[in-house]
């Protein structure tokens, strides 16, 4: 289930330019995307029809990321309309099982953007929630910016994304590099802190595989990782995902949450929970 999404592959379709996607990744991932007025989101090409954002230079060229994102050609947006009279609908991620974990990455925050990124339980309370605005470290024209949630239980249920820009309609973003079942996906593995995600970093994770003493802070892989208690796959996948990767900056969230019951496998986002209190670090 830690399967990253990247769009390059859609299941029982072929990638193209305003693909709808909705189901498409519950038997592979256990998770549905959806508008939050019951619409789909599409799929946007790199240097395509403009249906997720205008990258550089200067904010010009339609679904253009800045060069070295390594997210590809394709990304998943919102309604597919970078002008509109409106805000489009939030865009959101249902659970068919819940998770405690989830990654992604944000194209193109900038022109007085801000994002709000919630972790949700059954009864879409909110868990957690990430702020990312124009201006912070790690956006910009065309730019990936990183985010994850990494929490105590299984209890995500949902993820929300919503945009805001200096008028209505004016906001314009994209989403890749989906996760839906690990935090260790967006720029983590930099476990030695040389800044590059290679043998070093492996040889950390696999010399201190099933303990709860990695060296440095209790709390803080060294190079600014996250820590969940035990080194496991959750900190393996942060290298092998990355592996030749270098750090950026990312939003996370950790919680510790209350024990949580067992829930039955559901297909759509709905539900209760109990609200927590949550750390955002950046990184």
């Amino acid at each position: 289930m830690g399967m990253m999404i990247d769009f390059e592959t859609v299941p029982g379709s072929t990638p193209s330019e305003g693909l709808a996607v909705s189901n498409q990744y519950v038997l592979d991932s256990s998770v549905i995307f959806r508008l939050e007025n019951g619409e789909s989101p599409v799929l946007a090409q790199a240097g395509g029809f403009p249906r997720a954002f205008f990258g550089p230079p200067n904010g010009s060229a339609a679904d253009n990321p800045a060069p070295g994102q390594g997210t590809g050609e394709f990304f998943l947006t919102d309604d597919g309309l970078t002008i509109a009279s409106a805000d489009p609908p939030a865009l959101i991620i249902g659970y068919g099982r819940p998770t405690m974990a989830a990654s992604g990455v944000l194209l193109d925050v900038d022109q007085q953007e801000t994002y709000t990124i919630q972790a949700r339980d059954l009864s879409e309370n909110v868990l957690a929630t990430i702020t990312i605005a124009d201006g912070d470290p790690g956006t910009g024209d065309g730019v990936a910016t990183p985010w994850s949630f990494d929490l105590a239980e299984e209890e995500i249920f949902s993820i929300r994304i919503q945009g805001e820009g200096p008028a209505p309609g004016r906001f314009d973003y994209a989403l890749d590099n989906f996760n839906p079942h690990s935090a260790g996906v967006t720029g983590e593995g930099d476990y030695d802190g040389s800044g590059q995600i290679e043998q070093g970093d492996l040889d950390i994770v696999l010399q201190n595989w099933g303990t709860d003493n990695f060296p440095g802070d209790p709390t803080r892989l060294p190079g600014g990782g996250p820590f969940d208690g035990g080194v496991d796959q959750n900190e393996l996948d942060g290298v092998l995902q990355n592996w030749g990767g270098t750090t950026v900056p990312t939003f996370m969230v950790t919680g510790v949450p209350e024990p949580a019951g067992l829930v039955p496998l559901l297909l759509s986002v709905a539900g209760l929970g109990h609200r927590r209190q949550t750390a955002l670090t950046q990184r």
